[in-house]
């Protein structure tokens, strides 16, 4: 009797323990997903914080060749001012003067290459020429639309050059370097072709030069 009594004392004990271990074993389980799944959502973290590292370097990159432009683009405006001074160019001409200027001036003449000869050549051409008799000038970028029948692909944007000059007594004027055609305002939405005289429609969408 006592043997029997032992041994299901022990066996109650042995049960005991069993459940003691086995509750803690599922606690322990439990506890071990939890910090699994924290350590997925940290891992997450970190994974959202490397890409918004990586965007901030990336912009960080992109600032500093924007710096690079900017100061290469002073050296040449720093360079350029430096020899407007030697060379006593007038930065601000009377109207009159822009006038004489154009009359003597054989920009829109061309060249013989007429197909290779483009827009940009007439402005670069005229301002060089304005350069050389001691008158500031600069090219002036057109973007316009083609909306009239006769043009090659109407609804097409594409870009024209031309030449504006900063007078002392009528503000900023614009020359058609290829017709030596003058226009007084130019503005966003106008018909630049309608301005000069060309068969054409163009209407200017963004307009860009030094004197704005």
């Amino acid at each position: 009797m006592e043997r029997g009594h032992s041994f299901r004392i022990i066996l109650v004990a042995l049960v005991i323990v069993l459940f003691v271990l086995s509750s803690r074993y599922h606690r322990t389980t439990d506890s071990l997903s939890l910090c699994e799944e924290e350590l997925a959502e940290f891992e997450d973290e970190i994974s959202d914080l490397s890409r918004y590292l990586q965007r901030i370097e990336d912009e960080y990159d992109d600032i500093q060749d924007d710096m690079e432009d900017l100061e290469s683009n002073y050296s040449y405006l720093e360079s350029r001012y430096s020899s407007l001074l030697e060379r006593n160019i007038a930065t601000h001409v009377t109207y009159e003067e822009v006038q004489q200027f154009i009359e003597e001036d054989n920009t829109s003449q061309g060249t013989e290459s007429e197909f290779d000869y483009i827009c940009k050549d007439f402005s670069d051409d005229m301002i060089n020429s304005a350069y050389n008799e001691g008158i500031f000038a600069c090219e002036v970028g057109l973007w316009v639309q083609e909306d009239g029948q006769g043009d090659p692909v109407p609804g097409e944007v594409k870009g024209h050059s031309l030449v504006a000059f900063n007078t002392s007594d009528k503000g900023v004027v614009f020359v058609e370097p290829q017709k030596d055609i003058f226009i007084h305002e130019l503005s966003k939405g106008d018909d630049y072709c309608e301005l000069v005289g060309w068969n054409c429609q163009w209407r200017i969408e963004y307009i860009k030069h030094c004197f704005l």
